[in-house]
Formats: C-alpha cells, structure tokens, sequence
C-alpha cells in the first residue's frame, strides 16, 4: 500500500509540474524533485517536455541529476537523463557528470557502456582530462581487460589534449601486475621514470615488487628492492615486506622469509593482521608450528586479536604436521575466544580426520555445523571418502543421497571416490552402479581417474571395452592405464595381446615404470620371444634413453638394497640437518 501511494505521490508531480508557468528557478526545483522522488522515467519526460515548451535548463543542473543518479546506483536513471538531454537540445553534463558516469558503469562492469559514453562525450564537444580518462582505464584493469586499458591510454596519449600522471601509470602498471605481466609493468615503470621523468611512488613499487612474488621471481623481487627502489629514496612499507614474505613463503624459503620479518621489526614497521597471517601461514605449511605459536604469542603480547584466519591458519598447520589432538583443542579455544570458524576451519578438520582413519570424529564435527555452517560437495565428499576407507560403503552412499537430497551438486571427483570406496569393499557391481549414476548426471562427466579406477578394479573383459570407450570420448589413456591392463594380461596368459598394448603405449611416447617394462620382457622373454622383448627395450629406450628395467627375479634383492640405501639416506638427512635462523 505504502508503494502504490508512493507511485501516486510521483505521477502527481509529474502532472502537476505540467501546469506550472515557466519559471526557470521552479523548473530546476521540480527536476531535481522528480529525481530525488526516485522516478528517472517522471524527470526525464519532465525534462523532454519542459524543454520542448520554451524552458532552458543549464548544463549544470542536469548534471547534478545525472551525477547523484550515479551515487545513489541509479544508473538506469543517469542513462536516461543523458539520452534526453543530447536529443532534446539542452546543454550537455559536464565533464565531472560524464567522468562519474563512466566510473560507475565501470564498477558495475558494464564496460561497453562506459566505452560508449565517453564517445558520447567526445561527440558532445567535451575533451576528456587526465581524470575521465583514468576512470576509464581503471575500469578495464579491473576486469584485467588490458589491452582494452591500453589502446584507451593511447588514444590519451596520441590526442596531445592531456599526459599521463603517476596514478595514472599506477592505474596501468597495478593491471599488468595483477595479471603477472612483469616485464610489460617494468617497461611502463622505465617509461615514467626516464622518458617521462615522473617519480613513482610507494604504491607503484608495491605493485611491482607484489608482481614480481607472485610470478615466481622472488630473488627479483628482493633485488629490484634494494637496487631501485630504495635507491630512488623510496622507503619500503608493510605492504612491501608482507609481498616480499609472501614470496619468500611461496618459493619455500623460510629463512630468508624470517630474515625479512626481523629487518621489517628492525626498522620499526608494525606488522599488520595481514603480515602475521602470511607469516604463520609459511611456517606452518614448512611444518614449524612451534615458530608460528611464538608469533602467535607475540600478537596476543601486543594486544592483537586473533580472528578466524589465523586459527584456521594455525590449524590447518598443526594438521599437515599431523598434531591432529592440538588442532582439534585449538579449535576448542577459538570457540571459546569468540572467533566462531567458518567454512574453511571446518574442511580442513573434517577432511584431516577422514584421512587420518577418525571418521567417527569427522562425522561429529560434519553432523555439529549442519545447522549453521553452509556444508559444499567438498565437505561430503571427505566424509564420504572416510567412510569408504573404512569399507562402509553403504553409509557412504547414504550420505552422499543425503548431499543430493540437500541441494548439494555432486561432482566427478565425489563418483570417483565413491568408484574407489566401491572396489575397495570388493562390490563391482555396485561400482558399476555408480558409474551409470554418474553418466546420468547432467553435471558430472568421466574422467581420466575415474576410468583408471574402474579399469583397475574390474575384470580384464570389461577393462578392455572401458578403454576403448574412454578413447572415443576423447580421453587419452596414461601410464597406469596401459599398466593395469598389461598386469590383467600377464596375469591371464594373454602375452601377446600384452605385447601389443606395450607396443601401442610406447609408441605414444609413455614412458611407464620399470616394473611394468620388465614384467613384459621378462614373461616373453619365458615365451621364448627374445625377438619381441629386445623391440619392446628398443622402443622403450627410443622414448626415454634412461629407462631401466625392474626384472621379477631381481625384486627380493633389489627391495633389501633399496632399504639399505634409504636407512642411508634418511640418517644423513638427520645428521645434516641445521636448525634454522628462528623467528623473534
């Protein structure tokens, strides 16, 4: 009710400003009344008819709708006050209404549109600044359309109206780096510098030396640092050492990445919530939990609040280092901290716990958040592969009827864990059960691991109408593929038919393990098919110069040596090992 007297309200001023003499100042005051009533349509045909009868409406004041329009999210409505103002022969918006004009449609991603406007504007007698344009191109780098940004720079550049400033190249070289393009976004950071003598500031150097980290260039990164960077008197900042921690993390470097956070304390940089993240997060995945419980300390020493992200961090941590117990107790005290877990806490616990054989203790996390936590097709699916590693299968089919039930979409890798648990129980009738569901299903589609895995488990008859089918539908056999099916061979006698699918995988360029090659050689060479087993050492050399052979009568000494070397090896890893540079 409330919006249909809200509708009569509109129409009413619509009509009655109709009558009204044309007074210019009244004029105004009923356009921006009819705009602020929230009705485009009502002050567009206000603003056509108005200036149809004799009323003159200044650029400005159609500019102001348009800009508010804009602000308040009604670009429908800014869109409709522009189309009238350029064909009913009022002033065009100024420069600041087209330029937030195309600001806005470029944040609502309609890219074309904000295009189009800004030929609208150049049309309309009005030369884009430095600003529209940079509206413009931020817009494109956004939505990493770069070569649109920079066809759009060069159009600035060629017009000789307006130069490029350093947030404009900031705009520019920001786009490159988010898309790793590294060597485009130095080029650019030359050109500003040399050709175009504009110093850069902290936020470009930021974006480079983040490009840089994330492209795998951390030894690059470090040095563009030390010799341009602050050589140019450009002090680094958080962000810069968390980008370069970052790096450090990601190129598995952890004491060059603890170097760099006790160089940033040093220097008296406060690290932020993001910094410790990045920071536990890297020793924690290199299996330092203990350092990363100290940085911990230090934030809580420091009055930081620990959130959701650094106990999930945490205890993701403590899982891979297999300290599930403290995991689970950490995740006892983030309750109780008030930092209530999410998503992700939840996956990394319930899918710990599957693989660890503590489904019971998944199931009672899985069955705690149904209420309240949003469960996806990854947390099923790793209940659903602890219940198949326990051999339940029947729970585990429940479960995942139970995921479809729920709204839940399955996906291949959720059939083929369900494929996996299905032999592992030695049910390959209800395998291949599974696998005709999976066919049914519009959104899931075979896979490699999903025909390897059939193939694997089920009888060689069958295996070999599989492969044949797998190949139809365009997915090319691997290694264990060929493997599986020349063991089935082997094993039925079939030494010729093996010989052949030898033969075949060679020829495609696989190279197989050893024990496979030798398992060949060896039963033709018990043939007598000396001929054939020297083409099958033939052809496996010709895919690979280092291929060796694994012959079944060499397995009994080859394991007892293959344990000797690997006592070796792990104590001298254990005698070498150095303990490194800890964190403060």
């Amino acid at each position: 009710m409330r919006g249909f007297r809200r509708g009569l309200h509109r129409r009413s001023l619509y009509h009655r400003s109709l009558h009204l003499p044309p007074s210019p100042d009244a004029a105004h005051a009923q356009l921006l009344a009819l705009h602020e009533s929230g009705d485009a349509n009502a002050a567009a045909r206000f603003l056509r008819e108005k200036t149809a009868a004799g009323s003159i409406f200044p650029g400005f004041l159609s500019s102001v709708v348009i800009d508010r329009a804009c602000k308040s999210g009604d670009l429908r409505g800014a869109l409709l006050i522009l189309a009238t103002m350029l064909h009913s022969g009022t002033p065009p918006p100024n420069q600041h209404a087209f330029a937030s004009l195309i600001d806005a449609l470029s944040k609502s991603t309609r890219l074309a549109d904000a295009a189009r406007a800004l030929e609208l504007m150049r049309d309309a007698g009005i030369h884009p600044d430095v600003v529209t344009f940079t509206v413009m191109i931020r817009g494109f780098c956004k939505n990493r359309m770069m070569e649109r940004a920079w066809e759009i720079f060069q159009e600035m550049i060629k017009s000789n109206r307006c130069q490029p400033d350093c947030f404009l190249y900031g705009v520019l070289i920001d786009g490159y780096c988010k898309e790793l393009r590294m060597d485009r976004a130095l080029e650019l950071l030359r050109e500003m510098r040399v050709e175009r003598r504009i110093q850069p500031d902290v936020v470009i150097y930021n974006s480079i030396v983040d490009g840089l980290c994330r492209s795998n260039r951390f030894l690059e990164a470090w040095k563009f640092l030390d010799e341009t960077m602050v050589l140019q008197g450009c002090s680094p900042t958080v962000v810069t050492y968390t980008s370069l921690i970052r790096g450090a993390c990601k190129a598995k470097k952890m004491k060059l990445a603890v170097r760099i956070w006790n160089a940033m304390l040093e220097r008296k940089i406060q690290p932020t919530i993001v910094s410790y993240s990045v920071i536990i997060d890297g020793l924690s995945k290199a299996g330092r939990v203990y350092d990363a419980y100290r940085v911990v300390r230090e934030m809580e020493t420091l009055g930081c609040e620990l959130n959701v992200v650094i106990y999930t961090t945490l205890i993701d941590g403590l899982c891979k280092s297999g300290f599930l117990d403290d995991a689970y107790a950490l995740y006892r005290i983030m309750k109780r901290s008030g930092a209530f877990p999410n998503q992700r806490t939840y996956a990394t616990l319930i899918d710990t716990f599957c693989r660890n054989d503590r489904t019971e203790t998944a199931l009672g996390l899985f069955d705690h958040i149904r209420d309240y936590c949003p469960l996806d097709v990854a947390m099923y699916t790793a209940v659903v592969s602890g219940l198949c590693r326990e051999r339940r299968l029947d729970d585990a089919r429940a479960l995942f009827r139970e995921m479809r039930l729920a709204g839940v979409s399955a996906d291949t890798h959720a059939y083929n864990v369900l494929l996996h648990g299905a032999f592992r129980s030695e049910r390959p009738e209800e395998a291949f059960r599974i696998l005709e569901e999976l066919g049914d299903d519009p959104g899931c589609v075979a896979n490699l691991l999903t025909y390897n895995t059939v193939i694997a488990g089920c009888c060689l008859e069958s295996g070999m109408v599989l492969f044949y089918e797998m190949r139809q539908r365009g997915i090319a056999p691997d290694f264990a593929t060929y493997s599986a099916l020349i063991d089935r061979l082997l094993g039925s006698g079939e030494i010729g038919r093996a010989f052949d699918l030898c033969e075949e995988m060679l020829a495609s360029g696989l190279s197989p393990p050893s024990g496979v090659l030798g398992r060949v050689v060896a039963r033709l060479c018990w043939s007598r098919r000396g001929d054939l087993a020297a083409k099958v050492i033939e052809m496996a050399m010709a895919v690979d110069d280092t291929a060796s052979f694994s012959l079944p009568w060499d397995d009994e000494d080859g394991a007892a040596q293959d344990e000797d070397s690997q006592g070796e090896e792990l104590g001298s890893i254990k005698d070498g090992a150095t303990q490194e540079e800890p964190v403060p």
